[in-house]
């Protein structure tokens, strides 16, 4: 699963996580848990705190919710209690109660893991290697941690846009095995686990105990497909500079496929891959929480997925890139030959 690739530039170590690659279970999980335990934990507690997240902003705003929707659409901006990497990178009160919830109810029910999270990073009493920017060799024996995302689509969010997400994964060793992605606005929840099929299951979010519905098996195993033909989905920076390069990228890719789609959550952008809305996504510098999980799903539904390791974060500037049988290899080609295969800062601004 681990291997260098010229697509991140120079010796850059990348994951490829298919349905070879994530075919495997690993033979030991600290705890004890299997993987399909570990991908039911991160449905449930993904399925609670997304109800979480939609039971605040009905507290927090005067919005109407228009018939059969579960987010209040109408005149409900979310309040942004801070910002992070830039001035439109926006908190809210949301994300905080989010993963502090995700946290302690993991901590309570794998307590020999490590809990990394968007808002507050990894735990205090962590120890120094952490997949999210850590050697591995810096630890004795194989390590668990929960990648956690409590909104990924703050700024759908918080605009009232219905595409927004919780994004829970767990990794062994700093490599995905188990993840949910729950499609908090359409009451979806995705998931998967090494070994298993990618599944997606409705999810009633309008109560506190979130209850998850039967699940469905998803799948792309289908024949290779042509990127001329291919629907695409892309993300953007929250840094000016690195925006404008992105949209230098996007300029050449545009006319090579048959459109594009920026829907402003990693999360959702793989599951939709995975779900055959979307047939491949490409983005430049992301951090581990918001595609682990979803790179996970998207891998066993039958897509292919190059993404940086773990312990590179978004200032890397390095893309993840997936799609189906055909389309991922395009996308790679057509980023190599922009000179966006490696950080997106050393790609030179016309």
């Amino acid at each position: 699963m681990l291997h260098i690739s010229g697509i991140c530039g120079g010796m850059t170590e990348t994951l490829l996580l298919d349905k070879t690659t994530t075919d495997h279970a690993p033979s030991v999980i600290p705890g004890g848990a299997s993987v399909h335990e570990l991908q039911a934990a991160a449905e449930e507690v993904a399925a609670l705190a997304a109800a979480l997240v939609l039971r605040t902003r009905r507290e927090r705003t005067d919005g109407e919710a228009v018939a059969g929707s579960i987010i209040e659409l109408m005149g409900s901006a979310m309040p942004v209690a801070q910002t992070k990497s830039s001035a439109v990178d926006p908190v809210t009160e949301a994300d905080r109660g989010a993963e502090t919830f995700i946290r302690e109810w993991l901590h309570h029910r794998f307590p020999q893991a490590t809990v990394i999270g968007e808002e507050e990073g990894a735990d205090s009493s962590a120890p120094a290697a952490g997949s999210l920017g850590a050697d591995p060799g810096d630890s004795a024996g194989p390590r668990l941690e929960w990648i956690v995302d409590p909104i990924d689509g703050t700024v759908n969010f918080v605009y009232g846009i219905p595409a927004f997400a919780v994004s829970v994964a767990a990794a062994l060793d700093g490599v995905p095995v188990a993840g949910a992605v729950v499609d908090a606005a359409h009451g979806h929840v995705f998931g998967a686990c090494v070994g298993g099929p990618a599944t997606v299951a409705p999810v009633d979010l309008r109560t506190e105990e979130a209850v998850v519905g039967e699940r469905k098996n998803i799948s792309r195993q289908e024949a290779r497909k042509d990127a001329a033909q291919a629907l695409v989905a892309t993300g953007f920076s929250y840094d000016a500079e690195r925006r404008q390069r992105q949209a230098r990228v996007l300029g050449a890719v545009l006319p090579h496929v048959r459109d594009i789609r920026r829907l402003g959550s990693a999360a959702l952008d793989l599951c939709m891959v995975a779900s055959g809305q979307v047939d491949g996504y490409y983005e430049h510098g992301l951090n581990g929480w918001d595609f682990a999980a979803g790179a996970l799903i998207a891998a066993r539904a039958g897509a292919t997925v190059v993404t940086p390791t773990l312990n590179y974060t978004a200032e890397s500037g390095l893309p993840i890139i997936a799609g189906v049988p055909g389309v991922q290899e395009e996308l790679e080609k057509m980023l190599l030959s922009q000179g966006a295969g490696g950080s997106i800062e050393q790609l030179s601004l016309p």
